[in-house]
């Protein structure tokens, strides 16, 4: 899978980090676990956000390419980046 083309649900990485704070949150941050879409890949996994930190925790990848995980990393990273979490 090519980075450049990935998307989740629909968006680039690009796009999820364009997306406001407020939108962020109710979409990720539901409380729950969540199944997504990463790529061709479906992906169970739930998103945690403290004042200081970003919690991702992946339980199930079906389908998709070996770039899943790297791809989600690296989003991750840009996300907890823009809003100065470790």
């Amino acid at each position: 899978m090519r980075r450049s083309n990935f998307q989740i649900d629909g968006l680039s990485a690009e796009d999820w980090l364009r997306l406001s704070e407020a939108d962020q949150d109710q979409l990720i941050f539901a409380g729950d676990p969540i199944v997504f879409s990463a790529g061709t890949a479906e992906v169970l996994g739930q998103f945690s956000l403290t004042r200081e930190t970003l919690t991702v925790e992946l339980a199930q990848i079906e389908g998709g390419g070996e770039g899943v995980l790297p791809a989600l990393w690296g989003l991750a990273e840009r996300f907890a980046e823009q809003r100065r979490l470790s």
